[in-house]
């Protein structure tokens, strides 16, 4: 299989896997009829009886979810028991083909059924998308078994060659940004997929994005809100690199898509190929221009159903086939989509619904501060009182006392209390933290930040 290697750079033992069926199966794909499908392909062509009579995949690496529902069998399970068949089967378009899990950043994960059209577009989108950036040889950090990383499969058709490696890269303590920097450095690659987290992680060891910067020319990233002012850090020293911003999510695929340069940091956003979107209130009228509200969206490549949770189901589809995000949003009269954080985070202090979103893109850009969040704390008075918990700057660490009056300065320099509506808008708290709590896809868990409040370990 040319278009798929995996990373034999100066990497950890046990990183370097062998080629498997998926080599036949992209091999076979134009020489038959119809479309080829992950679920039908293993459910007649595996040796292990319980593929055979499979309804369902599970791409996911957590064990913890094998009991969540019956018939189903997980993927690198398969990977490891499937052996190659004379022929490949045709499938229905509509039919259900696997299911996909949610990071669970807000809770346990979601298992999300998409069926054959809805799969293929998922992934076919990014791949026509893909294929207009990438020339020459592309890094994910998106291994085989991430609802990302299965998508190769359509971007080999394209023409598209990736470099990747078998496990995530968010694998604590295994794949460093060394790593990372000697394996696309090594194989040349001219783009790279990464993580918000990993992005932040080259910008911080600079040395290393030195050496992959040789050859990448353009950065792509998704999963992760970006944290604009450590973009302009990587510009200071890396002005020519463009980073491709991608809004996507497990439910929907891809939404829109922005290029982010230099002279134009805050483009505005661009469509994926069947999509829509609309800012919605909490009646689900269409929202005016500047008007905070809800993220519905309608694709052609969005799940059909929630596995074992049809009211789940009912509250996030409508009947007429939006999809409601848990994400807020405004779109300026230039057409600019402003994310203002998600609605189970919004801070309801008192009367007042604070976004917190634009509270950290603000305090991001203080000089102490490398990432901050804000969560809201239980208040007998009001509620909810703001807490800000922030990873300070290295240079920063041993001087926590002059970082916090310089932090608190520039939070009352910047939010006012409103005295006309009786609201205070005061910092109440303000912790310092040096290791977020993260989800597998490296997402910030505000929920076990406010727990660890709470019981004081922060």
């Amino acid at each position: 299989m040319e278009n798929l290697s995996y990373a034999k750079g100066n990497i950890p033992a046990g990183y370097e896997i062998k080629y498997n069926t998926v080599d036949y199966f992209l091999d076979r794909y134009d020489e038959e009829e119809g479309l080829v499908t992950l679920s039908s392909y293993w459910k007649r062509f595996s040796d292990n009886r319980k593929a055979q009579e499979i309804s369902h995949i599970i791409l996911i690496e957590d064990e913890k979810l094998d009991n969540v529902t019956n018939n189903v069998i997980f993927y690198k399970d398969l990977i490891k028991e499937c052996s190659v068949k004379p022929k490949l089967p045709r499938v229905q378009n509509d039919e259900d083909l696997i299911i996909l899990t949610t990071s669970g950043s807000v809770g346990k994960p979601k298992l999300v059924q998409k069926s054959q059209r809805g799969y293929i577009n998922f992934y076919t989108n990014i791949a026509k998308s893909g294929s207009i950036v990438y020339q020459g040889v592309g890094f994910s950090d998106r291994p085989l078994s991430y609802t990302g990383g299965i998508g190769y499969i359509f971007s080999f058709m394209n023409g598209m060659k990736y470099i990747t490696t078998e496990h995530s890269c968010s694998n604590e303590n295994t794949v460093t940004t060394k790593h990372l920097a000697d394996i696309i450095s090594t194989e040349n690659c001219t783009s790279a997929v990464f993580f918000g987290y990993l992005l932040y992680d080259m910008v911080n060891d600079i040395e290393s994005f030195k050496r992959l910067a040789k050859s990448v020319k353009v950065i792509i990233t998704s999963g992760q809100e970006i944290v604009m002012p450590i973009i302009h850090r990587l510009w200071e020293t890396f002005p020519a690199i463009p980073i491709i911003d991608v809004y996507a999510a497990t439910e929907t695929g891809m939404i829109f898509s922005r290029m982010r340069t230099k002279v134009n940091p805050n483009p505005i956003p661009s469509l994926a190929v069947g999509a829509e979107l609309s800012i919605r209130d909490k009646n689900g009228d269409v929202t005016d221009r500047n008007q905070i509200g809800q993220i519905w969206v309608r694709t052609v490549s969005q799940m059909k159903y929630y596995l074992t949770d049809p009211m789940q189901t009912s509250l996030t589809i409508t009947t007429s086939g939006w999809l409601k995000t848990a994400d807020l949003a405004l779109i300026t009269n230039d057409g600019d989509i402003v994310f203002q954080g998600r609605i189970n985070d919004v801070l309801k202090i008192a009367t007042l619904n604070q976004y917190p979103q634009p509270i950290e893109n603000k305090m991001n850009t203080q000089r102490c501060i490398e990432i901050s969040i804000i969560i809201g704390l239980p208040d007998d008075r009001l509620g909810t009182i703001p807490c800000l918990i922030v990873e300070l700057k290295k240079e920063w660490r041993d001087k926590r006392a002059e970082a916090r009056r310089e932090i608190e300065n520039f939070w009352n320099e910047h939010f006012k209390n409103d005295k006309e509506s009786g609201e205070v808008f005061t910092l109440s708290r303000l912790l310092f933290i040096n290791k977020w709590p993260l989800t597998s896809s490296q997402k910030i868990l505000r929920r076990e930040l406010i727990n660890l409040c709470q019981i004081g370990k922060i």
